[in-house]
This record gives structure tokens, C-alpha cells and sequence, in this order.
């Protein structure tokens, strides 16, 4: 038996009121304290490697490694992280229409973040191969800032466009679900969570993660296929960060599904990801 969100068990009409009768699980408070350190951890290095990227402009290293992209990849990190910030909310201190907001918006920082950083570096990634390609060849081929930043908005713009039809369709929502009832059925504990009501609601994360790790195998098969140029460009740092990323979903994502509805590990993975994920880009 479910709590719904117009009528409980009890006939609250609240999740408030329902937790003052009844035993609500949260998360404890110190893990969203240890949240809020590791994005100020990524915010920091990021700032000091737009610093950076800014003071060093004209050495070579950065000019080769061009600074746009770079930056792009920076403000990916950055968007990406700033998801721990609305993950780490609930009824305590906030109210369901500012979680009913939390929810819809974590999931698109975490989801389109990512999806810059993964696309930028798969884009600096076939710049490499598409010039060694043509030396190889003996041809020579410009390619442009634009058309590297066309790579880059395609992938995006798919990301866009899967959370805009998940979010007009099923979007998530702060819900509460029973996690101990009595004989009777009468909810005796709930924990609350962001939450799609249909059926499917498992078809448009799919797709997302099914989009990024997409890319992310393009990228290393683009990285496995440039390996030996690595001494001529700076594709060997990318390919480290998009092969550590890629073994980061891979492995985050079971661990997640086989936690179930045990929040505290659910919420402590989630930031896991997303903090490892940006700080090995970073460093």
C-alpha cells in the first residue's frame, strides 16, 4: 500500500502531516553535509583550472589543447556537480512543491553535465583522429571550432530532447513509499524519494544511460584508435578521463538498482558518481 499524494492510509492530505504521525526515514544529515564538501571540492577546482586555463592562455600546451574546449568541459563538471546540491533535499526543510522542483532538476544538471563533458571529449578526441587521419593520408583537412562544436550540440540536443519528453510525460515527483506496514496495512515508517508514477517509468533513464554510455564507447574506440599519437596531442589525458568515467557508470549503475529503497546508500552512490565522475576530469 502506497501513500498517495492526495490521500493517505491515515487521510492526511500532506506529506507533513504524515510525518508527524507516523516514522519517516531520511537520510541522515551528516552524509548531506559530506554532499555539500565534495561540490565545494569540484566547484574550487574548477575555479582554479579556469584560472589556470586563463593566466597560461598563450603557452603552447593550452593553445594546442584549445582553450574553449577545455572550458566547455570545465562548465560541464560544474553543471554536473551542482546536481549534489538538489539531491540533498527533502521534507525536513523543504516543502513538496520545492521538491516536486528539486527533482525535476537534479536529474537534468546530472544528465546533461555529463552529457557535455563525455561529448566535449569525444569531440577533442575526432579532431585528433580526423587530422592524423589526413595526414596519414597526405591531405590536409582544417577542422574548425564550429564544426567540433557541431559534434557536441548533436549529442545534447538528443540528451534535451529525451528529458523533455520524460519530464512532460512522467516526471518526477517527491512521493512517499511505505516501508513497514502493520497487519491492518496502516503505514507505520515511509522514506520519501524523487518518483515517476507510471508504469514505465524506467524506460526514459534507460535511454538516457543508454545515450551516454553510447558515447562514452565511441570516445574510447575513438581514444583506442589514436593511442599511438598521444605523444603529438593531448588525447591521451582524455582518453584517461573518458575511460575512468565509463568504468564509473558501468560499475555505479548495478550497485545503485541492487541497493533497492535503502536511501542513505542510494543518496551516498549517486554523489559518489557524480563527484569521482568531474574530479578525475578535472585532475
Amino acid at each position: 500500500l502506497f501513500y498517495q499524494r492526495e490521500a493517505g492510509p491515515t487521510g492526511v492530505e500532506s506529506v507533513d502531516d504524515f510525518c508527524e504521525i507516523a516514522t519517516c526515514e531520511y537520510i541522515p544529515r551528516a552524509l548531506f553535509i559530506a554532499g555539500y564538501v565534495l561540490v565545494a571540492t569540484n566547484y574550487g577546482i574548477s575555479a582554479l583550472c579556469l584560472f589556470l586555463m586563463y593566466v597560461y592562455r598563450r603557452q603552447e600546451i593550452i593553445r594546442v589543447a584549445q582553450p574553449f574546449f577545455l572550458a566547455l568541459v570545465v562548465v560541464g563538471t560544474i553543471v554536473d556537480t551542482t546536481s549534489i546540491i538538489f539531491m540533498s533535499r527533502d521534507n525536513r526543510d523543504y516543502s513538496v512543491q520545492a521538491l516536486d522542483r528539486a527533482c525535476l532538476t537534479w536529474p537534468i544538471l546530472l544528465s546533461v553535465g555529463h552529457m557535455m563533458t563525455t561529448a566535449t571529449l569525444a569531440a577533442k578526441i575526432y579532431r585528433v583522429k580526423r587530422l592524423v587521419d589526413a595526414g596519414l593520408n597526405f591531405r590536409r583537412v582544417q577542422v574548425s571550432v564550429a564544426q567540433v562544436s557541431l559534434f557536441i550540440l548533436l549529442f545534447v540536443a538528443l540528451d534535451v530532447i529525451v528529458l523533455l519528453v520524460w519530464f512532460t510525460t512522467d516526471p518526477f515527483r517527491w512521493t512517499l513509499k511505505e516501508s513497514s506496514t502493520d497487519l491492518t496495512g496502516y503505514v507505520n515508517e515511509a522514506f520519501g524519494q524523487c518518483a515517476s508514477e507510471g508504469d514505465n517509468y524506467w524506460v526514459y533513464p534507460m535511454a538516457i544511460a543508454v545515450l551516454h554510455v553510447s558515447v562514452l564507447l565511441y570516445a574510447n574506440y575513438l581514444a583506442y584508435k589514436t593511442a599511438r599519437y598521444h605523444a603529438i596531442s593531448d588525447a591521451k589525458s582524455v582518453a584517461i578521463c573518458l575511460f575512468n568515467s565509463i568504468q564509473l557508470l558501468l560499475i555505479g549503475a548495478p550497485i545503485l538498482a541492487l541497493v533497492g529503497d535503502n536511501i542513505a546508500t542510494s543518496y551516498l552512490i549517486r554523489i559518489g558518481f557524480v563527484f569521482l565522475n568531474n574530479f578525475g576530469v578535472l585532475v
